[in-house]
């Protein structure tokens, strides 16, 4: 009998970990899923306008990924990814700076080229 106890508590206990575990994994940043985020935002970002509204499945997205990565690494990797982007599509980089101002999003840190996002907390 108590082999199986001691079986069925290791199993516990392997489930546990596996299910924090694929936690974390699903919360780690994809770069693909961040910038399909964005596609809403498109002609904002590249020309300035039209400036979307808050409703808008632009800042509704941009509210997503502020809801969704909230540990440091991952938001450092947000802007990692948004800092790649933004040197890889010509875009306005005002509109760029802006957008989650426009959306009423506090991200914490500026999008630019130029952010330093080890510095992203």
């Amino acid at each position: 009998m108590a082999p199986r106890l001691y079986t069925a508590a290791l199993l516990g206990v392997i489930s546990l970990l596996l299910l924090g575990y694929s936690s974390r994994v699903d919360a780690v940043v994809s770069c693909g899923s961040v910038t399909a985020s964005l596609v809403p935002c498109i002609n904002y970002l590249q020309s300035g306008t039209p400036v979307p509204a808050p409703n808008s499945a632009c800042c509704n997205n941009v509210r997503g990924l502020n809801t969704r990565y909230t540990l440091v690494v991952d938001r450092q990797g947000v802007c990692g990814c948004l800092k790649v982007e933004a040197g890889k599509v010509r875009t306005n980089p005002t509109a760029v700076a802006n957008l989650p101002s426009v959306c009423g999003v506090n991200l914490g840190f500026p999008i630019s080229v130029n952010t330093d996002c080890s510095q992203v907390h």
